[in-house]
């Protein structure tokens, strides 16, 4: 353990003020650089001239205001005893929870099917009648996948979606000529694992995936086929889909044949109990059928491609295409930017420049990319390609940081430079990440995304990225952010993924072989963040204190010696304000698996295993793992929130973290922001990984009809038209079945088929 500043302490009245001077400038010296460093040439930071003494500035009174005279200083003992002790930057071993000490997690929870309630096949006659649906000629549920509005938009004349041309550099058909890529990941195969770090790796691992199983029954018992579930109270909340390839991943096959039948059934024409396929405007509720464009894309559509390359499953790419076909026309812009939400068959203007977040402007082009990839269909690419010119040639140059572009801004109808909040955090987070994996992806075919990422890192380097020096004995570096011309030392939660991709690119461009170094330190903030919390979490978001503000640190006097202490204030130490939220976000662990799959250092093993061991020790739920309301406590109350990326993205990284390396190299795969895996070897084709045995697959599913709507869309649909008073309520209810109703199937062990 680390204390977090040397003792530091003078003699009350014996001390020169010029050397009383020094030694309060050597406390509370360094904290945010213009520019970042190389551990070559990293030095302490020193602290700016104070306000008053700048050029410009009126000499301080010598007379102050009552409300400025400071406070005496309190008098405590044994002021030493007071300093923070700070946790190690790398937890020792020894110190670690034995995997065989979480009883609960030595073997996986018994496999039940999914609760499910059928509905009655005499009602779905019911379900559309012709006379709501404008007479439409079919009452059976599915969408045909039929594109909407296709052929019915045009860009306007002159606009820069009408003048834009798709690039030539792109074949589709061409990829035995791809650029070769830099080694991505550390070469494992270089070195020996002894047997003891294999069997410790591997219990690890398995405890992972037992924890997962936990949260995967608790879904599958109250929630199939919602979004989520309560992890807490059972309440059901993508869950199925943005699940698959983490099935996969950990070999649990007989549960990836459940969500398979669920993404046959599954009607992407059904929103929120309309059908839009069928007129949804008869019934009032334009509203209500809209599609969020970016939370489909990456969660639904990449769930299902990145599954497909795992299995070779030919379903899943059957069922993203058609995805893709109806999220398409939000491109159908003068700018070619995407819009933020879609109403399929909506007759009104489509949306034509509002406020929009840098994150769904620039994030959909990695899975159409890889739709264009997979089906031979270059209009997928071409229409999100044509969205990022737009922001490369028409909006980067408006912005006063470029390319750094502000987390809300307007496509079009706007004059001057573009204002607001430039962060790596919410909103924006994945448009920056998406920048370096799009090179990646297209294997370095279009050099500007390369050359844009590298532009970002460094204008970011000079604004953003600081290096923290609030919290001595600690080298950190904060994704801050810029709001209104002024920098704020904060760090997101959501941030923390810049560690992983400064790595990343760190191999992919040896150019730029420096951000390791910052990537590492970002890394270690945010494993700072959560460590030095009594939880052991880290929060939504942490504030640090500036450099230059007087109440970050404490002056007491120890009694016994009657000397002055400087004691340091924040909670952790340097951090100001705190969003005291915890949400199982993915963003920290995520950074610990690249920099461990990158550098190879089996360091960052040992902190995702605290960071694990402390995750499922606060937040266990009877149903899965539960948000928190405050990672300042010990023990923090539960608040019964499990999104559905805990089970797609957190456990798949601590899953990842303790597997072998070579499952789901980066030199095979890229990750998409949901952390589904798409392939981008020119040599690898789906189902290479041999995942999945497709004989398991029962010949039902492998024919069954596809797009026919699962029972809570069904039961949604009915809902819907009695609220609506448009049918009778029924005589009878079907009940969803209770737990003790069911039996464990025949043939089925503890946890499904691992293989």
């Amino acid at each position: 353990m680390q204390s977090i500043i040397p003792y530091q302490l003078r003699r009350r009245g014996k001390l020169s003020a010029f050397v009383a001077f020094v030694l309060v400038t050597f406390l509370v010296s360094g904290a945010y650089s213009n520019t970042l460093t190389s551990d070559d040439e990293y030095v302490p930071l020193t602290r700016p001239t104070p306000p008053e003494a700048r050029p410009g500035n009126p000499p301080p009174s010598k007379v102050r205001p009552a409300k400025n005279i400071p406070k005496p200083p309190r008098h405590v003992k044994n002021a030493a005893s007071l300093f923070p002790i700070l946790p190690p930057d790398f937890p020792d071993e020894a110190s670690l929870l034995n995997p065989t000490s979480l009883d609960k997690l030595q073997s996986p929870p018994i496999s039940r099917s999914p609760r499910v309630v059928e509905f009655p096949e005499e009602m779905v006659k019911d379900l559309f009648p012709e006379a709501l649906y404008h007479g439409a000629q079919s009452a059976s549920v599915g969408t045909k996948g039929v594109l909407p509005r296709e052929g019915q938009w045009t860009p306007p004349e002159g606009s820069f979606a009408a003048t834009w041309t798709a690039p030539k550099s792109f074949d589709i058909q061409d990829r035995d000529e791809d650029v070769p890529l830099n080694r991505i990941q550390f070469d494992f195969e270089g070195r020996t694992e002894s047997n003891k770090a294999k069997a410790l790796r591997i219990s690890r691992r398995d405890v992972v995936r037992n924890a997962f199983l936990h949260a995967w029954e608790g879904y599958k018992s109250n929630a199939w086929g919602h979004d989520e579930v309560g992890p807490v109270s059972g309440k059901p909340g993508a869950t199925i889909i943005d699940s698959l390839d983490t099935l996969l991943l950990m070999g649990l096959q007989d549960e990836y044949i459940y969500a398979r039948k669920h993404v046959r059934e599954l009607d992407f024409g059904i929103i929120s109990g309309i059908n839009w396929d069928k007129g949804p405007d008869s019934l009032g509720r334009k509203d209500v059928a809209s599609i969020h464009a970016f939370e489909t894309v990456i969660r639904y559509m990449g769930g299902l491609l990145g599954a497909y390359d795992l299995s070779g499953d030919s379903l899943l790419l059957q069922r993203a295409e058609e995805l893709g076909k109806i999220i398409l026309p939000v491109f159908d812009t003068s700018s070619g930017v995407p819009m933020s939400r879609l109403k399929p068959k909506n007759p009104e203007p489509v949306y034509t420049g509002h406020g929009i977040q840098l994150a769904e402007a620039g994030s959909l082009m990695l899975e159409y990319t890889r739709l264009s990839q997979l089906t031979g269909n270059q209009t997928y690419f071409n229409m999100a390609q044509r969205g990022m010119d737009y922001i490369d040639q028409v909006l980067i140059p408006k912005s006063p940081y470029k390319p750094l572009l502000p987390v809300i801004f307007s496509t079009e109808g706007f004059n001057g430079n573009l204002l607001g909040t430039y962060s790596f955090g919410g909103m924006a987070d994945s448009y920056y990440e998406y920048l370096l994996k799009q090179h990646i992806l297209l294997r370095g075919k279009i050099s500007r995304y390369a050359q844009l990422y590298s532009n970002t890192i460094d204008k970011a380097s000079e604004t953003i990225f600081r290096e923290v020096g609030v919290v001595h004995g600690k080298k950190l570096t904060t994704v801050g952010e810029m709001k209104n011309g002024k920098f704020q030392p904060a760090m997101e939660h959501l941030s923390c993924f810049v560690g992983g991709m400064l790595a990343m690119g760190s191999r992919v461009l040896s150019y730029r072989s420096k951000d390791l170094f910052h990537g590492r330190r970002i890394s270690q903030t945010c494993y700072y963040l959560g460590s030095a919390n009594p939880s052991g979490l880290q929060s939504e978001r942490s504030d640090f204190y500036k450099q230059d503000d007087p109440k970050r640190y404490e002056i007491v006097v120890d009694e016994d010696s009657d000397e002055e202490v400087f004691l340091p204030r924040g909670s952790p130490p340097g951090v100001r304000v705190m969003h005291k939220q915890y949400m199982s976000r993915p963003e920290a662990i995520e950074t610990v698996w690249y920099m461990y799959r990158i550098t190879g250092d089996e360091k960052y093993q040992n902190q995702g295993w605290r960071m694990f061991t402390d995750w499922i020790s606060k937040t266990e739920a009877p149903f899965g793992f539960s948000s928190v309301n405050d990672v300042k406590l010990e023990k923090p109350g539960l608040t019964d929130k499990m999104e559905s990326f805990v089970l797609a993205e957190t456990f798949k990284y601590y899953f990842l973290l303790f597997s072998d390396p070579s499952e789901l190299s980066l030199d095979d795969y890229v990750l998409n922001t949901e952390a589904h895996p798409f392939i981008h070897h020119p040599d690898r084709k789906p189902g290479f990984s041999k995942m999945l045995d497709k004989s398991r697959i029962p010949r039902s599913e492998l024919h069954g009809e596809i797009g026919k709507g699962t029972n809570v869309q069904k039961f949604g649909c009915r809902d819907l038209l009695l609220s609506l008073n448009l049918i009778p309520e029924p005589t009878e209810t079907p009940v969803l079945p209770k737990p003790d109703q069911e039996h464990e199937e025949e043939g089925r062990g503890k946890g499904g088929q691992v293989i």
